[in-house]
Parts: C-alpha cells; structure tokens; sequence
C-alpha cells in the first residue's frame, strides 16, 4: 500500500528544513506552524492565504525562499519574525519589496525578476542589520537610501544598473560582483 507524499510529509513534526517545488497543497494538506524546528522554508508557486498565515507562526524560521511567477504577495506579519535573517524572493509586483523593508532581522536579501521591471522599496536601504543584497534580472535602479546601508556584498547580475547611488558607501564592501544587460533603447 502507498501513501500520498502530502500524508508522509506530515508524519515529519521535526524538520529544519523544508522545500516544496510547485506540489499543489492546500490548507487541510499543510500547516506549517506543526514544524516547530522549522528553520529553512523552500517554496515554489506555492504560497496562498492559509500558507501565508502559518509561514508567520514559524518562530525559529531564519531562511525563507519564495520563487515563482505565480505569488504577488508576501504576508506582512512576516516582520514579526524575529529569527527570520535571509529572504531569497521572486519578485512579481513591486509591494513585495514594501513588506520585505518592514523585517528589520534581514542581513541578506536576494530579489530577482525577468519577467517584469522591478523595483526596490525606499526603505529597504533603511534596514538595520542588513549585509548583503543580490539582485538579478529587470532592475534598473538602486533606491538612494542605499547609501545607508553597510553592506560587506552586493551582486548585481544580468540587471540593468549602471550607476550607483551618489553616495553610496564601498568601505565596507568585501565582495562585488555586476554586469548588466543593454534595453534596445540603449543598442
């Protein structure tokens, strides 16, 4: 006899880590909270409202990776998160980098998109602790409170910045790493 993989994954209470790579699941499949050693959340054209809500009850939840064209939103409780210090996002409308400027824990935050134009919130350049940035795909332009910020890495891959804000500090950059595409315009 077999057992649906959903029904095995919930017989686990004691994982660090896990990643679901585009398995359709649904709030009565899946809560989240039951993971109370939950550390690292991998998740692909997963998250809905039920998932968001039990993302926020994972209190030792440090990595979150939310990739796919098919999530718009990230739950806003996610800044009651106080473990939470990486965040990797697919960004797929421009109020997803809003809530990400509000989790104050984050050192490292990797958004990309090549699908659309993105941008990135003010006020992610005012987040305290925050260490590295990577950035990939259709972005154009740095938000000048980033010359707050005192990141020791940045990677600025495939995207479409070529300047820097003005005053932007290097002293305490330990890696870099950039290239950008031309738009046609600019052929």
């Amino acid at each position: 006899k077999y057992v649906s993989v959903k029904d095995t994954l919930m017989k686990f209470k004691n994982l660090a880590c896990i990643n679901i790579q585009s398995v359709e699941l649904t709030k009565k499949d899946f809560k989240l909270h039951d993971y109370r050693k939950l550390k690292v959340l991998e998740i692909d054209n997963n998250i809905n409202k039920e998932m968001s809500r039990s993302i926020c009850k994972c209190k030792n939840l440090e990595l979150l990776f939310v990739t796919g064209d098919k999530i718009s939103k990230l739950p806003r409780c996610l800044s009651k998160l106080k473990k939470l210090t990486h965040i990797a996002v697919t960004v797929n409308d421009d109020k997803m980098t809003e809530t990400i400027s509000k989790i104050k824990t984050l050192k490292f935050i990797y958004l990309s998109s090549f699908d659309r134009e993105f941008s990135i919130h003010e006020d992610v350049g005012l987040l305290p602790k925050l260490e590295r940035v990577d950035l990939h795909g259709k972005i154009s332009k740095l938000p000048d409170s980033f010359s707050n910020l005192k990141l020791t890495g940045l990677d600025m891959l495939d995207t479409r910045i070529s300047t820097m804000p003005k005053d932007f500090d290097y002293s305490h950059l330990k890696y870099i790493s950039f290239s950008w595409r031309m738009s046609k315009e600019e052929c």
